[in-house]
């Protein structure tokens, strides 16, 4: 008789802290800490009101304050943030957690623009193609038509 361990339950620990919703994405971005000559090329891994986690190849120290630039349909929005982790991955990259600095109305404004903007690609879409077009299929076309303008932020 085999006996099974019972599954294991993976609790995140900081949910509790947090005070905005996260959104996963998937959008490019350059993060530039101060000083810095060069733009670090990445993407996003999830996005809030209060910050972004994104992926790096190098570890950013605790409290360091960095730029980012995330494209916003034909334009770039630029915000400023505090590192607030940085957790190594087993293949050798991080996951780093930034805060924004100003977490306000400009931000949330631009959120919401996307968000409309895509649901006005889903519209179009599902009227184009006679049939439903959800959100999440809708927000890909959007990447898919704007990311060529924002080919210099795609990492190779």
């Amino acid at each position: 008789m085999k006996h099974y361990a019972a599954p294991r339950v993976v609790e995140d620990r900081y949910a509790v802290q947090r005070r905005y919703v996260r959104h996963p994405i998937r959008v490019p971005l350059a993060v530039r800490t101060q000083g810095a000559a060069n733009p670090l090329l990445s993407r996003a891994g999830d996005i809030s009101e209060g910050g972004v986690s994104f992926g790096s190849p190098v570890a950013l120290a605790l409290g360091v304050t960095v730029d980012i630039e995330i494209p916003v349909h034909h334009s770039r929005f630029k915000l400023t943030g505090t590192v607030t982790s940085c957790t190594a991955l087993g293949d050798g990259t991080f996951r780093v957690g930034l805060s924004f600095v100003e977490p306000g109305t400009a931000f949330k404004m631009k959120l919401a623009e996307q968000v409309l903007r895509i649901e006005e690609l889903r519209e179009t879409l599902s009227a184009q193609r006679g049939q439903a077009v959800t959100t999440r299929e809708a927000a890909q076309v959007w990447v898919e038509q704007y990311a060529k303008s924002f080919g210099d932020l795609v990492p190779g």
